[in-house]
């Protein structure tokens, strides 16, 4: 059985992660994505020794603060929850 790996040590929403904080000022003209939606990576997106390629589909698990970011559970190619921007993803 594959190991999650989080972007908060397992604790999803506990935290804003550096990425988000970086990326939230480019990400207000996005409308917000809604929890248990599926999204795609549209950018390349590395957390912790995480790395999820452009194209990789996952489902928001969490919205962490109304938008600023998403926790996403990615499970191929790597079964992940990784925190993302929203201008790293795009709904589908």
């Amino acid at each position: 059985m594959a190991t999650i790996k989080t972007g908060f040590a397992g604790m999803i929403g506990a935290g804003v992660g550096s990425t988000i904080r970086a990326v939230a000022p480019a990400s207000a003209d996005l409308p917000p994505i809604s929890e248990h939606a599926r999204v795609r990576a549209i950018k390349e997106i590395r957390e912790g020794g995480a790395v999820v390629p452009i194209g990789a589909v996952g489902t928001v698990v969490h919205v962490i603060k109304g938008g600023i970011g998403y926790e996403v559970e990615f499970i191929s190619p790597l079964h992940t929850v990784i925190s993302a921007s929203r201008s790293e993803l795009k709904r589908i």
